[in-house]
């Protein structure tokens, strides 16, 4: 079984973990890459839908979309409203290719992959990652100096997935 972990918005991530092939009891990383973007405000759909249209069959994959609700829950109006639609764009695309979806929230698969430590969740995400996939490029681009928490977030979503799937 594959497994897609998606961090959505625009500086977001996607990955995609096998299971077929266990590396230190954790399924393998297939891919692990930003959300594809023709600039800093627009989403690369021809690029998104292409690397969709690669997962077939869907019954070989589960995707994890993280549920996007701003802080605090009583904040609306259209900025809210936007981040609420880019999470729920993930969820339709992936379910019209046939591919099931969960919307866990940041806290709920935080809690699950980074346990209940304090510290930034940016930082520990990362360092997730690193423990579970020694050697894992999360980089940006070639060109980035640090690793990317956003990328690890789509890879720890991804893992918490694999996680839900098998009841670790």
């Amino acid at each position: 079984m594959r497994y897609l972990g998606v961090d959505p918005g625009k500086t977001g991530g996607w990955a995609c973990l096998d299971d077929y092939a266990l590396i230190g009891g954790w399924p393998m990383i297939l891919w692990a890459a930003p959300i594809p973007m023709l600039s800093p405000k627009e989403f690369d759909l021809d690029a998104i839908i292409e690397r969709v249209h690669t997962l077939v069959p869907a019954s070989d994959y589960s995707a994890a979309v993280e549920r996007a609700h701003p802080f605090p829950s009583s904040m609306g109006g259209s900025f809210a409203n936007f981040g609420r639609g880019e999470s729920a764009a993930w969820e339709w695309l992936l379910r019209s290719c046939g591919i099931s979806v969960s919307r866990p929230g940041p806290r709920t698969w935080q809690k699950a992959i980074l346990g209940g430590g304090a510290g930034d969740t940016k930082v520990r995400s990362v360092l997730a990652c690193q423990r579970r996939w020694p050697g894992v490029d999360l980089k940006r681009t070639s060109r980035s100096r640090t690793p990317d928490h956003n990328i690890a977030d789509a890879l720890n979503i991804a893992c918490f997935d694999w996680m839900a799937s098998v009841g670790v």
